[in-house]
Formats: C-alpha cells, sequence, structure tokens
C-alpha cells in the first residue's frame, strides 16, 4: 500500500486504491490514443482491470467503447454518467470505488456530473477518487511566461485548485479526506524543447508539491440532502 503524502506516479498510487474492489471508471477510454495505449499496455482501465475484482468501464466515446470491447473489455457502457445513472443503467451500491480520473476538466456542467457520481456512494466505506490538472501548474505557468500561450488539451473547459475543488465537491454532498498531487512525468518527455518544462516540473514539484501537474482527491459522501444536490444539479432537463 503507498502511503506517501504525495505521490508523482498518479497511475501506481489509483491501481493500489482499486487492487481487490468494485470499481466504476468513468472516462475508461482515452480517445484519440486509445488503441495506441492498448498496443503499448498503458491504458489506465486495462491496468485497473488486471486488479479489481470488478472494473466497469464508462465513457461518452463511442469509437473507444467499441474499441475496449473489441480487445475483450466486456464490461463497458458508452453515454454520458448522468444519463446511465438516471436510467439505472449504472446503480448505487454495486461499486466500491468511483473513479474519474481526468474526466473533470472536461465536463461543462461539473456540478450535475459529480451529484451524478455522489449519488453511487451507497454505504460508508465507499470511495469516490478524481484526478485533474492544476491550476497552479509549475510548468504551464511558466510555458505561458515564455510563450504567451496556455499549454493544456484544446477540448479542457476548466482547471481547478486544492480549494476550488473542495468547495465544488461539498456542494455536491461530497466531504474530502485526502488530497495529494502528481508530476507531469505522464504527459510531459525530457527531450526537445519539452526539456526545459521538464526539469521545471521536476524541480517545482521536488521543492513543492502542490506545483505539480495534477491533483489526487478522495472523498466520501456526507449524505446530500435534495435540497442541495436539486440546487446543484439544477432543473431536468
Amino acid at each position: 500500500m503507498l502511503t506517501r503524502p504525495h505521490l508523482s506516479d498518479r497511475a501506481e498510487y489509483l491501481i493500489e486504491q482499486c487492487r481487490g474492489k468494485r470499481v466504476l471508471h468513468v472516462g475508461c477510454g482515452d480517445d484519440p490514443f486509445t488503441e495506441a495505449k492498448l498496443s503499448n499496455g498503458s491504458l489506465l482501465h486495462s491496468l485497473l482491470s488486471e486488479v479489481a475484482s470488478r472494473c466497469c468501464g464508462v465513457d461518452s466515446s463511442v469509437s473507444s467503447i467499441e474499441l475496449l470491447k473489441r480487445h475483450g473489455f466486456n464490461d463497458v457502457l458508452s453515454g454520458s454518467i448522468e444519463t446511465l445513472v438516471r436510467s439505472g443503467a449504472i446503480r448505487s451500491g454495486d461499486f466500491d470505488v468511483v473513479l474519474a480520473a481526468e474526466v473533470l476538466e472536461h465536463v461543462s456542467d461539473a456540478g450535475r456530473f459529480l451529484c451524478s457520481l455522489q449519488s453511487l456512494l451507497k454505504r460508508p466505506a465507499d470511495r469516490l477518487i478524481v484526478t485533474t490538472p492544476n491550476a497552479y501548474c509549475a510548468y504551464r505557468w511558466a510555458y505561458t511566461m515564455l510563450t504567451g500561450r496556455e499549454s493544456g488539451h484544446p477540448d479542457h473547459v476548466a482547471h481547478y485548485s486544492r480549494n476550488t475543488l473542495t468547495l465544488l465537491l461539498k456542494r455536491c454532498g461530497l466531504e474530502v479526506e485526502s488530497v495529494r498531487y502528481y508530476s507531469g512525468k505522464e504527459y510531459i518527455h525530457n527531450r526537445g524543447r519539452q526539456r526545459l518544462f521538464w526539469w521545471i516540473d521536476r524541480i517545482a514539484y521536488r521543492l513543492r508539491p502542490e506545483l505539480g501537474d495534477g491533483l489526487i482527491v478522495s472523498c466520501k459522501s456526507i449524505g446530500a440532502t435534495a435540497t442541495t444536490a436539486k440546487e446543484a444539479i439544477g432543473p431536468a432537463a
């Protein structure tokens, strides 16, 4: 079991948290890189499936889900988590760990998304784990200072800090138990022009983990009231 307060290897930590558990992996694909990661063995869903007692995958990308099925992953569903929960395709009590890894920053309605995940945490031991890029990442700040441009995925609609993410989770009926940081070693390569940012990330993360690439937040349900959930989700479509 990994017990260090700050971990640079995001995948290693998530694998340990899911070992032997029934896991719902929201965002199980990595479009457009799903096939390449399946081929080289780095797809997180594949790694989690090796250690979890059950690993059910959900992804909004139909092509990623079809690709996973062709590779033998049959416990996967396409669609939004909000729709799947509302329809009963995904039910509370079926999972010990709900994992949303590098998904929240792509979601337009974060409140509705997180309230849907919160509704799946039926028992006191059930946990939601969220990972997302850190708003105070050192190398992205340095990139902007040097180039005048933002460094980030073109599909990201938000970056969260520890405080803003904690507040958002609380509003959705969730209590944060731990916050960890990870460095950008999964994404930054020590070659070419990226070498400078590789070093910035390594040095900043070593001196101050809070300047790392991303956040790993583990939380439990605090039993959101109907009013809290309604306010966060908004009126039904």
